[in-house]
């Protein structure tokens, strides 16, 4: 794991796929994923959970159930399951 800025000038973390895949799941099965840069990674699976403020790059794809914190930010042709749900202030980004 390493670390970048977000826009606010805030440090985050910027996650790779290794990090995700090691990510803790809740007792519901929910993939419990923190604030941070997802920029890395271009495939979500179904059921998680990810804090405020995360960023995602361009044509990243989101199964079923997925969860954004609020200020979240996508880039370009990112690809949503009909079940994902967004908290007020994501941007989705086309």
């Amino acid at each position: 794991m390493i670390y970048t800025e977000s826009r606010e000038g805030k440090a985050m973390n910027k996650y790779t796929q290794s990090d995700f895949d090691n990510f803790e799941v809740d007792e519901n099965g929910y993939k419990i994923c923190p604030s941070g840069d997802y920029t890395q990674i271009s495939s979500f699976g179904e059921g998680c959970s990810f804090g405020e403020g995360g960023s995602f790059g361009e044509e990243c794809s989101f199964g079923e159930e997925c969860s954004f914190g609020a200020r979240c930010s996508f880039g370009a042709r990112c690809i949503f399951s009909e079940k994902c749900s967004f908290e007020n202030g994501a941007v989705k980004k086309r």
